[in-house]
């Protein structure tokens, strides 16, 4: 990997001036899209190629093409965070997360064993009484199993770190933000206006009279929808059990 100066100065004088409300979102995309290499650089050496610019260059002219009016407080300060980037010398980082679900693995194997064991006694109590009992077994399995796997999932704590890393995003921490936050000075920013960089609130809403039929039409479509998943998973639960306990953990 390598810093490509010239195009990351150029690019970063177009945002800036996007920033300061000196050009629109289409100016900006078109000025952008003409520093956009894909040709030339796929055919240099990975060494020698600015995989951050690259990267950077292609999601900004792809979201100009689909949002290219808008933008919220927290996408202009985001902004604000890659045209810092983009005066350092940093390199692109990837990031790296150690484990991932199979640290929940182990857990969910003998939780999902001792469920199994659960289910056979009321499949056997079903048979000399009532298939309700079965039946009940097994929403009360699922219920209990999820909100065991919930208090316990390692997943959370992976998200809660993806997401303090975005608020900081290019950058590896906040620390190397504020580090490198005096980068802006040079071009004065001002604060973010709504004005310049949101379309008017108006503009978006539906007619009145769709308003309400809509949201009762999405509040339906959802609720049938969690349901339909819901009971599919309720229906197939004795049998991913019976799966997940003859895994090895």
């Amino acid at each position: 990997m390598s810093v490509d100066r010239a195009r990351r100065d150029a690019v970063a004088d177009a945002l800036a001036s996007f920033l300061r409300g000196e050009t629109r979102r289409n100016e900006l995309v078109a000025v952008l899209r003409r520093f956009v290499r894909p040709d030339a650089a796929k055919g240099r050496p990975q060494a020698d190629r600015d995989a951050y610019l690259d990267e950077l260059l292609a999601s900004s002219c792809l979201e100009g093409k689909y949002r290219p009016t808008s933008l919220s407080e927290e996408a202009w300060e985001g902004t604000c965070r890659h045209l810092a980037f983009l005066n350092s010398d940093l390199e692109e980082r990837r990031w790296h997360e150690p484990g991932g679900d199979d640290e929940d693995r182990p857990r969910m194997i003998l939780l999902a064993r001792w469920h199994t064991l659960g289910q056979l006694v009321a499949s056997g109590v079903a048979y000399l009484t009532s298939w309700w009992v079965f039946a009940a077994s097994t929403l009360v399995s699922f219920l209990l199993y999820q909100a065991a796997m919930r208090k316990f999932d390692s997943a959370a704590e992976r998200r809660r770190r993806q997401r303090q890393r975005w608020e900081c995003h290019p950058f590896a921490d906040r620390e190397e933000w504020l580090a490198h936050k005096h980068l802006l000075d040079a071009y004065h920013l001002p604060a973010y206006d709504p004005a310049k960089f949101h379309e008017p609130p108006d503009a978006r809403k539906c007619p009145s009279y769709l308003t309400v039929p809509a949201r009762v039409a999405l509040y339906v479509n959802v609720a049938a929808f969690l349901a339909y998943v819901f009971i599919g998973s309720v229906l197939i639960w004795p049998l991913w059990l019976a799966m997940m306990s003859l895994c090895r953990r």
